[in-house]
């Protein structure tokens, strides 16, 4: 039996159209790999009865803060852009020189007697990022800050808010009523 012409060139395009989405899927699964498992909760990767491949609990961010608070990740980035690996401790340094205080005393009671001006901080309750606590840490030690929360609108969506805008513009232009 005789294949047309038209027959063998749809043939090849299909075989060519699969053996290309085989490879791209199999080169972008590590990547997909790695991006999912940067954000999920230790619990749902090491739970056996869970899919490896979905959260089964909802994303965090504890691996990202564990990557950049207690490994020496950004020097190695900073290496594989060809940097020199002082630079980073030279960056830290001279942030230091200027404040006049080591980098790990930024902290709120440090900025308190600095801050003079009018300060509003905007929170929400159910913010997954930053805690509560730390707004009102900084509340307390700042002379003049006032904490404006809300409810239910998480970490990014505060920022879209209309009744968070209203709060922020009475804050800078306190004519505004």
């Amino acid at each position: 039996m005789r294949i047309g012409r038209r027959a063998r060139a749809r043939f090849n395009k299909l075989v060519h159209v699969a053996v290309l989405a085989t490879f791209s899927i199999l080169l972008a699964f590590p990547f997909y790999w790695m991006l999912i498992t940067s954000f999920k909760k230790t619990t749902d990767l090491y739970n056996l009865k869970n899919n490896p491949f979905i959260f089964n609990e909802p994303p965090t961010l504890d691996h990202v803060k564990l990557l950049f608070r207690e490994t020496l990740f950004l020097r190695w980035f900073a290496g594989s852009f060809g940097l020199h690996p002082t630079v980073p401790e030279r960056m830290r340094d001279r942030i230091e020189v200027v404040e006049g205080v080591p980098l790990n005393q930024f902290e709120p009671d440090w900025l308190g007697e600095r801050v003079a001006h009018q300060t509003l901080l905007v929170h929400d309750e159910s913010d997954k990022v930053s805690p509560l606590a730390s707004s009102h840490r900084i509340v307390r030690a700042l002379p003049n800050a006032a904490l404006h929360t809300t409810n239910g609108l998480g970490h990014a969506r505060i920022l879209g808010d209309p009744a968070v805008a209203v709060r922020v513009l009475r804050h800078l232009l306190p004519t505004v009523r």
